[in-house]
C-alpha cells in the first residue's frame, strides 16, 4: 500500500473544499464573491481558513472570518486576540461577535452556544452569503453515535448536513469527508498555530465521552469506523430525502388552503405513515420536531378526544390544536405573541398609506385597488382608522347582509379558531366598525362599482 504523502493530505483538503462548494445547486466555484469562515481559533477552523486563503488567489474569491466570543472560558479574550492576529497575518477581515448566553435548567450548554452563534451569524447575512464551518468526518461520526444513543430515526442518522439555510444565506460544511488525521497533517505541514479549548477535555459532555472513550474502541474493531459512520449518515440523508419526496404528494392532499391538516385525510393512512406525514408537516413549517413519545401523544389525542373538545398538545418549540376536524400548527413563539394581546389594549390610530406594526407581529398595509375592498371616498376628510381588539358586544353588518351580527357569530361563520380571535384587529372609522381584519368589510363602506377606487387592508 502506498504511504500517504503530505501532498495527498493537502490535495485532499483542497479537493474537499472545491467539490463541496461547486456542488451547491446555485453556484459554480465562487469567482468574485466573499466566503465567510466560522473561525474559532482551533485547529480545524484554522486549516479551513488557511486552505481557503490558499485557494482564493487561484479562483478569485475573497474571504472574511466570523469569531464567536461566548464568554464561557477564562481564556475567551485570549482566543479572540489570537484569531485577530492570525487574520491580520493573512490579511483577512475578522468580525468578533460577543454573545450573552442565558442557560436554563435542562439546557445543553453546547447546544445553547451553537444556537447563539448561528443566530448571531444569521442576523448579519444577506441573500447569497455563504458561511463555512470546519466539521470533520469524526465530528459526523460522533453526531451519528450521539443520535443513535438517543433512539433516533432516519433524520438523526443523517447527522450533520453538508448544506443548510442560515438566515438569508447558507451554511456549508465542506470538510465532512476529511479525517482529523489529514487535518492534523495539514496543520503540521504549514506550522499553523491554534488554540485548544479546555472544554474538549471535559468528559461531562457526552460528545467528549464518545470521542475519548467510544470511538477508540470502535477503531480497534474497524480502523475505518468513523469513515463508515459518516457514510451511514450520507446514505440516511439520501433515504430521508427520498421519503420526503414520496410523502410530499400525500401531504398536499390532506392540507387545506391555509396549510391546516385535514383529519379525515390523515386517518386513511396507517399509523407509521401518519407519523411521517406529521413530521414532514411540522418540518416544513420550520418548527422543531416533537419527540417520538410526543408524536404518539398527538395522534392519540387528536383521534380519541370527544368531538366537542379542542385538544392542545405542546412541546418545546411548537403546538398542535384540533378544531372542527382540522389540525392547526403554531410555533410556541407565535402562540405567545397571540396570547399576549391584552383584552384591555388601548386603541391605536392608523394613518392610511403608512404600514401599521402591531405588537403580535402583524404588519398591516392599505393597498389602493379598484372594484373591491373599502370605498376610498369615505376617507377624504379623515384618512385614518382606529384599531382595537375584541372586547364584548361588538356587532357589524357585512357586505350583502341586511342585518348586523355579533363578532362571535361572524368568527364561527368564518371558522376562525377560538385562540386566534383575540388577535384579529378591528378597524373603525368615525366610530363605526368597518373591517374585521382582512376577513370582511362592512356593508356601508364597501366598494359598490367595478371601477370604483378602493382600499384593501392586508397583512400579507
Amino acid at each position: 500500500m502506498r504511504s500517504v504523502t503530505m501532498n495527498d493530505c493537502v490535495n485532499e483538503i483542497y479537493s474537499a473544499l472545491f467539490q463541496a462548494i461547486s456542488a451547491l445547486p446555485y453556484l459554480e466555484f465562487p469567482h468574485k464573491r466573499t466566503l465567510i469562515v466560522a473561525y474559532s481559533g482551533g485547529k480545524d477552523s484554522h486549516v479551513l481558513l488557511h486552505a481557503l486563503h490558499a485557494l482564493s488567489s487561484q479562483h478569485s474569491f475573497s474571504i472574511k472570518a466570523y469569531h464567536a466570543h461566548h464568554g464561557l472560558s477564562l481564556f475567551a479574550d485570549d482566543w479572540a486576540r489570537h484569531c485577530q492576529t492570525i487574520c491580520n497575518d493573512l490579511q483577512i477581515p475578522l468580525e468578533i461577535f460577543k454573545l450573552a448566553l442565558h442557560k436554563q435548567a435542562g439546557d445543553s450548554l453546547e447546544a445553547l452556544a451553537r444556537n447563539a452563534r448561528y443566530q448571531a451569524f444569521a442576523a448579519k447575512l444577506e441573500v447569497g452569503d455563504l458561511v463555512l464551518t470546519a466539521h470533520s468526518e469524526e465530528d459526523q461520526a460522533e453526531t451519528v453515535l450521539l443520535n443513535l444513543l438517543r433512539g433516533t430515526g432516519l433524520r438523526g442518522l443523517s447527522g450533520i448536513h453538508l448544506h443548510s439555510d442560515l438566515g438569508k444565506g447558507s451554511l456549508l460544511r465542506p470538510m465532512l469527508t476529511v479525517s482529523r488525521k489529514s487535518i492534523m497533517r495539514y496543520a503540521a505541514h504549514f506550522n499553523l498555530r491554534w488554540i485548544e479549548d479546555e472544554s474538549n477535555l471535559n468528559l461531562q459532555f457526552k460528545r467528549n465521552l464518545i470521542r475519548k472513550n467510544l470511538l477508540p474502541v470502535l477503531d480497534s474493531v474497524n480502523p475505518t469506523a468513523a469513515h463508515q459512520l459518516a457514510k451511514c449518515a450520507r446514505l440516511a440523508f439520501e433515504s430521508q430525502m427520498l421519503l420526503e419526496e414520496y410523502l410530499h404528494h400525500d401531504l398536499q392532499e390532506i392540507l387545506d388552503g391555509q396549510l391546516r391538516l385535514e383529519l379525515n385525510g390523515l386517518v386513511k393512512h396507517a399509523i407509521p405513515k401518519r407519523k411521517a406525514l406529521l413530521r414532514l408537516w411540522i418540518k416544513n413549517a420550520d418548527i422543531p420536531l416533537p419527540t417520538e413519545k410526543k408524536l404518539m401523544d398527538i395522534l392519540v389525542q387528536v383521534f380519541t378526544a370527544a368531538q366537542d373538545k379542542n385538544p392542545t398538545i405542546q412541546w418545546k418549540g411548537g403546538e398542535i390544536r384540533r378544531y372542527q376536524n382540522k389540525l392547526f400548527l403554531k410555533s410556541i413563539s407565535d402562540k405567545q405573541l397571540v396570547s399576549s394581546v391584552p383584552a384591555t389594549q388601548q386603541p391605536l390610530t392608523w394613518y392610511l398609506g403608512r404600514p401599521l406594526a402591531l405588537a403580535q407581529g402583524q404588519v398591516w398595509r392599505s393597498i389602493p385597488t379598484r372594484g373591491k375592498g373599502l370605498a376610498l371616498k369615505h376617507f377624504s376628510l379623515n384618512p385614518s382608522l382606529t384599531v382595537a381588539f375584541r372586547q364584548e358586544g361588538e356587532r357589524c353588518q357585512l357586505a350583502g347582509k341586511n342585518h348586523t351580527q355579533s363578532l362571535k357569530q361572524l368568527f364561527q361563520t368564518l371558522k376562525i379558531p377560538p385562540w386566534e380571535r383575540d388577535s384579529v384587529p378591528l378597524f373603525y372609522h368615525d366610530g363605526q366598525l368597518i373591517s374585521v381584519g382582512d376577513y370582511c368589510v362592512s356593508n356601508k363602506y364597501r366598494v359598490t362599482a367595478e371601477d370604483e377606487a378602493g382600499l384593501l387592508l392586508t397583512n400579507k
